[in-house]
């Protein structure tokens, strides 16, 4: 089944794909040896001193396995043992996935797609934050998105390189995270679902599949032999509902940080409308819209808290994202700045209308 490309060559794309991934590396390089090394980190940076045998069997009494830890081993005597050294590493995962999520978005619906996909992953505030921690999981998410864009090429093309990129990238994504086997379970989904019944050869393509999902299991059974028995186990005695599972999951995922999920879900849930809307685009628009007059709001705030000099608007929109959408970066800053914030009163808005004439816009 080919996969649908909607939109033409524009050079202009490329442009836009190289200011995303220079922001992205802007925002994830800031202040990135600032914080101490905390718990997880120090095991990480105690880790990538062992051997490759001795880190093989810590990781497999531990909660993940070995891949990441073996490649911060591999990156250790070039950064050295600085906080900045061994985070940046992530920092790179967390750039690629900017430009592999950019591939998987254009593959599925086009060029437009997939800048917009990469734009939300270079300001997601979970990929800022894990590609700040020396962690697997900006490693798990680079994997990710490039397991499932080599799966839309095996659905495709069917050329034997696709076959080998997706098995490569799966394994590799198994070896990194164990919740990793959610991605080969929702490409598996989907090829059942949408391209399987579509396949005028349907025996001959489950076997090809199924051989790809083979070659996965049996490429990543060793480790799987060797850590089985070694692998701590908790248990959980308090129930928690379904409801409130969604609902913790949507909310914090949506904003990136620990909050208040019985406030913010109100706020949170209505984005569901652009995953169930036929018309998404304007959706996404009007969303936008709204979301205008909060952004300009809360940043003529922060600016007469700080007594800022009037800004022009575009520079306005840039130390906003810094700030305040990135607030997790700058989490002293803005507790220092909590008390003014309550004093600010009605004249936040009338700031914000008189200095941005994009809120102005925005309002209609």
């Amino acid at each position: 089944m080919q996969i649908h490309h909607r939109f033409r060559n524009r050079p202009t794309s490329h442009w836009s794909l190289v200011w995303l991934l220079l922001a992205g590396f802007a925002l994830r390089i800031y202040r990135l040896g600032d914080k101490n090394v905390w718990w997880d980190e120090g095991l990480a940076s105690w880790a990538a001193r062992q051997s490759a045998a001795a880190m093989v069997h810590w990781t497999a009494t531990d909660v993940h396995p070995p891949l990441y830890f073996w490649l911060l081993h591999l990156w250790r005597p070039l950064s050295g043992d600085t906080e900045f050294g061994l985070r940046l590493l992530s920092v790179f995962f967390g750039l690629l996935t900017i430009a592999a999520t950019y591939l998987l978005g254009k593959q599925i619906n086009g060029r437009a797609t997939g800048l917009l996909a990469a734009l939300f992953i270079t300001l997601s505030r979970f990929d800022i934050g894990w590609s700040q921690e020396m962690r697997m999981y900006a490693l798990a998410a680079l994997l990710g998105a490039l397991a499932l864009w080599a799966a839309g090429r095996v659905w495709e093309h069917g050329r034997f390189p696709d076959w080998l990129l997706y098995v490569a990238f799966m394994t590799a994504g198994l070896y990194t995270l164990y919740l990793f086997v959610l991605v080969l379970v929702t490409a598996n989904l989907v090829w059942l679902g949408l391209f399987l019944p579509r396949q005028q050869n349907r025996w001959r393509a489950f076997w090809q599949w199924s051989a790809a999902q083979t070659a996965v299991l049996l490429l990543y059974a060793p480790w799987l032999a060797y850590a089985l028995g070694r692998i701590p186990t908790w248990s959980q005695a308090n129930f928690v509902a379904p409801w409130s599972f969604l609902k913790i999951y949507w909310t914090v995922l949506t904003v990136g940080v620990p909050l208040d999920v019985d406030r913010y879900a109100a706020f949170t849930a209505p984005l569901l409308l652009l995953f169930v809307r036929q018309d998404s685009i304007q959706a996404i628009e009007q969303f936008f819209l709204h979301f205008v007059e909060l952004l300009f709001a809360d940043l003529a705030a922060l600016q007469q808290a700080l007594k800022f000099q009037q800004l022009q608007a575009d520079v306005a929109v840039v130390e906003y994202l810094v700030v305040h959408l990135l607030g997790d970066l700058l989490k002293d800053e803005q507790e220092s700045l909590g008390r003014q914030h309550d004093r600010r009163g009605q004249d936040v808005k009338e700031c914000a209308h008189a200095r941005s004439p994009l809120f102005r816009r925005a309002l209609g």
